[in-house]
């Protein structure tokens, strides 16, 4: 039974990193709404436990109900573009498609497929809670999620393929069911070979699908089917990369550290225009696309002893680094995904927020230049960063444009301005805008606002999910567990707070993701082995401790931890972030293990965490601190229906 569980468990989870990783590969616009794909899980996972009473059994279904969303993802529209003057998406209309929707239809479709999903492991899931202790079932449900995580990273750092992803999913299903195994092993088996033929001349790198497409001059890298890089020789490239070199008197340049350099073609343009360049740190996030360059550049930059490769998050070099620069580039550091199934966060969000722009100043020696270029698609997006650098550099940059097309632009601040060429003044014309910071890290957003295309998102989605499980509950009798659904929704939003935490303080890589949230499955399974092993007599305790935790969370920026060495800081922030995590399982566990009827418990717990992250989305109106207070809150209202035995004891 126990097996049974754990293979439940993990099937689960691996399914849903899965899926959060191959549908944004192939249906672009859902790459900036992942937690769309998490929603849909959650509603998956709740519905199915709602289901556990019923007579049917519904897990020999799941192979037909994956076949179908595997369907529509391949043969829907590859490329959907939102046209927002208020928010910038990096996509395009290109790729053929069987059929075409619009974003307003396509979003919904995706999460509701995703839901039909994951109902039957749900509810099989469910039914095997029943027969478990529910503290004890609960406990090795953590345990088997905790091995999909795992096993999913392992298949990540390998860049392993979609079809190896299924073929784990498939051989998982096949030994849970015995019923029309040869059906479902015909139906999984398709969507495996599907999976293996529609990428089969795509690289898996930890973050997104690439194409390597080869022209007659060089080759071209897409990225989820988005044109992202061109490789080829440096003397052909487009006019930004030398403006360290057009647009200054002087230009030398002892070191320099990029950022974001790819392939190697801000590398080979430093080289080959400067060539008594001393040193150069390239940092860039993704070891496959500097695999690529290794291999395929014409002019063998990252070969060249004078450059030292980082494969990490940029942000995290400035703040670990010690190193001074005479020349610091922004190299076309946009990311187009998102981090993780939660949050709104872009690989690159926080290297442009103004506290990076700082360390990047502190990082210039004396006559040093920063420059950025990049395609910024909208002229907003150029004046909030013009008026960022001048924020911190207390001087209006220097700003030249590169025609109309998608608004190729080169911006430069710091001492070495001075030296900038006669013809270039700086710009004092900037638009007045919401300027990123650490807290409010979008870089992409216009203002401090919930666009329009998002607020229809979210109320389609709360419409869709009130008429499921309406649909579900109908003719029975049903008691929604108020508490575990506050509970849910709390956990929700703080196990977001945390992720971007740790992403901003250790960098935004898939590891970085990975381990927080194996770290906060570790801390749930901790909870439950103490609740388990002590046996709480009230609860009273947990609370009071949560939200004297969380008030300090509120009170005590991250920044705090930067002055910390990377070693000291990760083990202060783990126990300084991870103890409200904790606690909150605590409370889960001591309230979990009296419960009559698990499955309701639990699912009521899971519709919480779908009503936590669509509330999720104030962020982007309020920054992230405010989330904390909305824990709080939702941890508050979970006391309401709390007896007063566990608030106060057993004497009462």
């Amino acid at each position: 039974m126990k097996l049974k569980l754990f293979l439940t468990s993990f099937l689960i989870l691996f399914l849903e990193l899965a899926l959060i990783r191959f549908i944004p590969a192939h249906i672009k616009l859902v790459g900036y709404f992942t937690n769309l794909i998490l929603l849909g899980t959650f509603l998956g996972l709740g519905l199915g436990l709602l289901l556990v009473s019923k007579r049917s059994t519904y897990l020999p279904l799941f192979p037909l109900l994956l076949a179908l969303l595997f369907g529509f993802v391949t043969f829907s529209q590859t490329q959907v573009n939102v046209i927002s003057t208020n928010v910038i998406f990096f996509t395009t209309m290109s790729g053929e498609a069987a059929f075409k929707l619009e974003p307003k239809i396509i979003l919904p479709i995706i999460y509701l497929l995703v839901a039909l999903v994951f109902i039957p492991l749900s509810q099989h899931l469910g039914r095997l809670f029943k027969k478990l202790p529910p503290l004890t079932a609960y406990s090795v449900d953590i345990v088997g999620a905790l091995f999909g995580i795992i096993l999913f990273s392992i298949f990540s750092a390998l860049s392993l393929p979609p079809f190896l992803w299924f073929t784990v999913i498939s051989a998982a299903f096949l030994y849970l069911c015995v019923s029309r195994r040869f059906l479902s092993l015909i139906v999984l088996a398709l969507v495996t070979l599907t999976a293996f033929w529609i990428d089969r001349d795509s690289l898996w790198s930890p973050y997104y699908r690439l194409e390597l497409i080869p022209f007659t001059s060089g080759y071209g890298i897409n990225i989820n089917g988005i044109p992202h890089q061109y490789i080829s020789d440096y003397r052909e490239r487009e006019a930004f990369y030398s403006a360290p070199f057009d647009l200054v008197k002087n230009p030398s340049y002892r070191t320099a550290l990029i950022i974001g350099p790819g392939t190697g073609a801000d590398v080979a343009t430093l080289l080959g225009r400067h060539p008594q360049i001393e040193s150069i740190d390239a940092v860039d996030i993704n070891p496959t696309i500097v695999s690529l360059g290794k291999k395929l550049h014409p002019n063998r930059p990252y070969a060249d002893p004078r450059v030292r490769i980082h494969i990490t998050d940029g942000r995290n070099f400035l703040q670990n680094s010690p190193q001074k620069y005479d020349l610091v580039v922004f190299a076309l550091p946009d990311s187009l995904v998102l981090t993780s199934g939660t949050g709104h966060i872009r690989l690159e969000s926080f290297l442009f927020t103004q506290e990076a722009f700082q360390l990047v100043k502190n990082h210039l020696n004396e006559n040093g230049l920063f420059v950025m270029y990049n395609f910024y698609r909208q002229t907003w997006l150029i004046d909030k960063l013009s008026l960022t650098l001048k924020t911190v550099f207390a001087e209006s940059p220097y700003v030249i444009a590169y025609g109309d097309i998608n608004k190729a632009a080169t911006l430069l601040a710091g001492p070495k301005t001075v030296d900038v060429t006669p013809d270039l003044k700086p710009k004092t014309a900037i638009e007045p805008l919401s300027l990123p910071t650490d807290d409010w890290p979008f870089l992409y957003l216009r203002q401090h606002f919930i666009p329009p295309f998002y607020w229809r998102f979210l109320g389609v989605i709360l419409l869709l999910s009130v008429i499921a499980i309406a649909f579900v509950v109908r003719g029975q009798k049903f008691h929604f567990d108020w508490q575990f659904f506050f509970l849910g929704a709390g956990f929700m939003l703080l196990e977001t707070k945390h992720l971007v935490t740790f992403g901003l303080l250790f960098g935004t890589t898939w590891l970085v993701n990975s381990l927080v949230f194996a770290a906060i499955l570790t801390s749930v399974l901790l909870a439950n082995l103490t609740v388990s092993r002590f046996r709480p007599k009230t609860i009273r305790p947990f609370y009071l401790a949560l939200f004297a935790v969380l008030g300090l969370n509120y009170l005590i920026p991250p920044s705090l931890f930067f002055s910390f060495p990377l070693i000291p800081r990760y083990i202060a922030a783990s126990i300084f972030y991870f103890s409200p995590i904790f606690l909150a399982n605590l409370i889960f566990a001591q309230l979990f293990k009296g419960v009559k009827d698990s499955p309701l418990s639990f699912g009521s717990n899971l519709l919480g965490a779908l009503f936590g992250g669509l509330t999720e989305y104030l962020a982007l109106i309020t920054g992230y601190k405010f989330l904390l207070l909305l824990v709080i809150a939702f941890y508050g209202l979970s006391l309401l229906p709390l007896p007063k035995k566990l608030w106060l004891g057993p004497s009462i």
